[in-house]
């Protein structure tokens, strides 16, 4: 059996094997649960070690930009990859650092044949792109609805029935 086989069905074998990383993380915005780096590479590297393979998470450039390459090193030589590309809204380490974060996480979990998370919006996702917190609701304004001229509440009403589709 060639190389490229054999790492192929130690692969297969680790991707049968993988335990579900736990959701160990809450994210600061949305306030929903999702598995961080850490809990990835815990619960994933023992078993790639099992079947043969090394990780190796690393970041660089090419004509596209700046990626995290994640590689399983396969014990024959052979070897799998992904590369994530690196979309910065906020452009200083912070946003560098979340973003780094999250490519290693996904490219990790997307190479293992996983899905990320139920929910994908996390706190890396959220840092790398600038979306702000939710409010609390009791931190939430609240404006009082204003009473329309009858002009005003016709136009509301032409409005409403005007139906757009899809």
């Amino acid at each position: 059996m060639s190389d490229r086989k054999l790492a192929i069905k130690a692969l297969q074998k680790a991707q049968k094997e993988f335990d579900t990383p736990e959701k160990d993380a809450t994210n600061a915005y949305l306030h929903n649960k999702y598995a961080s780096l850490k809990s990835c590479l815990n619960t994933l590297k023992p078993t790639l070690h099992q079947n043969g393979f090394a990780l190796t998470q690393e970041g660089g450039k090419d004509e596209f930009g700046h990626f995290m390459e994640t590689k399983f090193l396969h014990e024959t030589g052979e070897f799998f990859s992904s590369r994530i590309y690196l979309e910065l809204d906020k452009n200083n380490m912070q946003g560098i650092g979340s973003a780094v974060t999250y490519a290693k996480r996904y490219g990790l979990l997307s190479l293992a044949g996983m899905e990320p998370d139920e929910n994908p919006d996390d706190d890396d996702a959220n840092k790398a792109s600038g979306t702000k917190p939710r409010k609390s609701s009791n931190e939430q304004k609240v404006e009082k609805p204003q009473l329309a001229s009858s002009e005003t509440a016709n136009k509301i009403q032409e409005d409403d029935d005007d139906e757009i589709e899809f």
